[in-house]
């Protein structure tokens, strides 16, 4: 397990198995946690699961999120405060809670 601390942030791989791929203009407030590694619940020995996360342009993480394996955040999404990301998400959203979910669609002001 390789673990490192980015600031608040903490960032966990299974021995650099998986990348973590962060677009460009992304932030990320503090106690946001990544981790690439964890267990798979439907076999007995909990065999590891170890997948790439991928944080695509002008996302926002809030804080405390918790990001798990196999998650994409697309192009300016906005992650409420204390949610938890455990599947693709759509671009141009603003999502909360645990499974993070849409709430809405992002108006952007240009």
């Amino acid at each position: 397990m390789v673990s490192k601390r980015a600031g608040e942030c903490f960032i966990a791989t299974l021995n650099g198995r998986a990348e973590i791929r962060v677009g460009d203009n992304v932030t990320s407030s503090l106690g946001v946690k990544i981790y690439t590694a964890a267990h798979d619940p439907k076999t007995l020995e909990l065999k590891d699961i170890v997948e790439n996360i991928t944080i695509e342009s002008d996302a926002w993480i809030s804080a405390t999120v918790l990001i798990l394996p196999s998650v994409i955040i697309r192009e300016e999404i906005v992650v409420g405060a204390g949610s938890q990301v455990n599947t693709v998400l759509a671009d141009y959203i603003i999502c909360v809670g645990s499974p993070a979910r849409e709430v809405k669609k992002r108006a952007l002001n240009n």
